[in-house]
C-alpha cells in the first residue's frame, strides 16, 4: 500500500517524503499527465491506500476526477488540497466524502497528522 500524490508542487511532495517513514507508507508521485482517464488508471492500477489530490494540477476536473475514483474505489481515502478559497469550491468537493479539504499553503505537520488520523481510523476500523 502506498500514498500516490496528484500533484506538480514539489514542496508538497518532498514534505511527504520527509514523513514517508513515520506513517509507513511509501509516497509516489504521479507524473502522467492531469487528464482524468490517465489518472483513474494510475489509480487502478497502483491501488493506493490514501491519495492526496492537489485542485491546482487537477483543476477544473477536480470534482468530476473524485466523482469517478468514488465510482471505482468508493472506499479510497482522498486529501483534497487547493488554492481556491471558493465556498462553493468547498461545498462541491466536501460533498463528495474527502476525508480531508484544506487550503494551501499547508504546514508538513498539518498534512501529516491528517495522514496519520486517516490511517488510525482505517486500521482499527478495517474488519
Amino acid at each position: 500500500m502506498k500514498i500516490m500524490l496528484l500533484s506538480k508542487d514539489i514542496d508538497l511532495y518532498n514534505n511527504l517524503i520527509k514523513y514517508q517513514e513515520k506513517i509507513s507508507l511509501p509516497v509516489e508521485l504521479f507524473s502522467g499527465p492531469n487528464e482524468p482517464l490517465d489518472i483513474m488508471s494510475a489509480v487502478c492500477t497502483e491501488n493506493p491506500a490514501l491519495i492526496v489530490l492537489d485542485d491546482d494540477f487537477t483543476q477544473p476536473k477536480s470534482a468530476h476526477l473524485i466523482k469517478s475514483i468514488r465510482k471505482v474505489k468508493e472506499s479510497l481515502d482522498i486529501i483534497f488540497l487547493t488554492s481556491n478559497d471558493s465556498i462553493m469550491l468547498g461545498k462541491d468537493i466536501s460533498s463528495m466524502a474527502v476525508q480531508f479539504y484544506a487550503i494551501k499553503p499547508i504546514s508538513a505537520e498539518e498534512l501529516m497528522q491528517s495522514i496519520n488520523a486517516i490511517l488510525k481510523y482505517k486500521s482499527t476500523h478495517s474488519n
